[in-house]
């Protein structure tokens, strides 16, 4: 430890395993005159036991007494965490949702902010509202883990039976990743052959759906594990990693967004019309930056990541000249182009600027 200048403090033994115990509620001064000065000794006790130094002010905070727990928690860096209370990676936490008088959207913001929140117990007040259960069935099937477990005439209980512990969140932003292709590939298909089929519309609405499952359920974890250091550690992860993966899917969300919002406004249109020539280029390059800025997210590529954001600068001007057309069709699939044109460049300089 470091000292800049006095610091009262407590001691606390720490056994085997993650818990310790304050044993000392005496505080003494540290007193080193503002000079720097490092501490590397340590107070041995038995085999197995240490006693390390808290600060005074956390204690008190914390309102710790002599006899009371402290909880240990190691990070992927090597560090520990202190804090004074456990907090369980998959700990219980309830609320009640009214649902008279509210319409599906209202609903959906409401049971999603819960959701993302931490909540794991969810009961519906559903008295007078009978017809509000299958808007919630649909909404809850777009949650990740969380089931219906009880139904009666006033109420309806849904629970979460995802276990964070087993979670792997660059596994779930490469099933996104995975998603945006698929979504790429079937507008691309479909400019080629001039036409889009009401099948491929229900497609890209069942990919988009399952970009939305992994987007709710990663932003879930980061905001969890803002503050546990518990979750944190099983998911071997650290807390700056978490964010950069929860900016990227929130990203990824809104990118499959706008191909879908593409697929549906070829869907009124004649692609065969030579104004669409262009965009038939454009859509494949977009694909090609995209491509490479994950690439370069995964493999923490910075040389890559600074060349594909240069490289993909020239082809957002070219889809921003595209959305001023006076044609609305054309006009708003460039728009939604540039969109996608836009978080390629952000990831490239995400890479860029902040991963190590």
């Amino acid at each position: 430890m470091q000292y800049n200048n006095a610091l009262n403090i407590y001691f606390a033994l720490i056994s085997r395993g993650t818990r310790g115990m304050i044993m000392v509620i005496n505080s003494r001064k540290l007193s080193q005159n503002g000079t720097k000065k490092t501490y590397k000794d340590y107070i041995k006790l038995g085999n197995s036991s240490f006693a390390i130094a808290l600060p005074k002010d956390w204690v008190d905070k914390s309102k710790l007494k002599k006899g009371d727990n402290v909880f240990i928690v190691p990070n992927s860096n090597g560090e520990i965490v202190i804090s004074s209370e456990f907090k369980k990676v998959n700990g219980e936490k309830k609320t009640i949702i009214i649902t008279k008088l509210k319409d599906k959207t209202t609903l959906y913001k409401e049971i999603t902010s819960a959701y993302i929140r931490g909540y794991t117990h969810i009961e519906f007040d559903i008295k007078d509202n009978i017809s509000v259960i299958n808007n919630l069935k649909e909404i809850l099937e777009d949650l990740m883990g969380m089931e219906i477990v009880e139904k009666t005439s006033e109420k309806m209980i849904a629970k979460d039976f995802f276990n964070m512990e087993d979670a792997n969140v660059e596994n779930f932003i490469r099933r996104m990743d995975n998603n945006i292709k698929e979504m790429f590939d079937i507008n691309i298909s479909c400019l080629n052959n001039n036409k889009i089929s009401k099948q491929e519309i229900l497609e890209l609405k069942t990919i988009d759906e399952d970009i939305n499952k992994l987007y709710l359920v990663i932003s879930r974890l980061f905001l969890k594990a803002e503050d546990n250091p518990s979750l944190v550690n099983a998911l071997k992860t650290t807390n700056t990693n978490l964010f950069h993966h929860w900016w990227l899917c929130f990203n990824l969300e809104s990118l499959g967004d706008s191909l879908k919002s593409i697929a549906k406004r070829m869907q009124s249109e004649d692609l065969k019309d030579k104004k669409f020539d262009r965009l038939k280029k454009l859509i494949v390059e977009i694909k090609r930056i995209y491509n490479l800025a994950l690439e370069s997210f995964f493999k923490k590529d910075k040389n890559a990541a600074h060349i594909l954001a240069q490289e993909g600068k020239k082809i957002w001007e070219e889809c921003d000249e595209i959305a001023q057309s006076k044609d609305g069709a054309v006009g708003i699939i460039g728009d939604n182009l540039k969109t996608i044109e836009t978080i390629s460049y952000q990831i490239a300089k995400m890479v860029t600027y902040l991963i190590d």
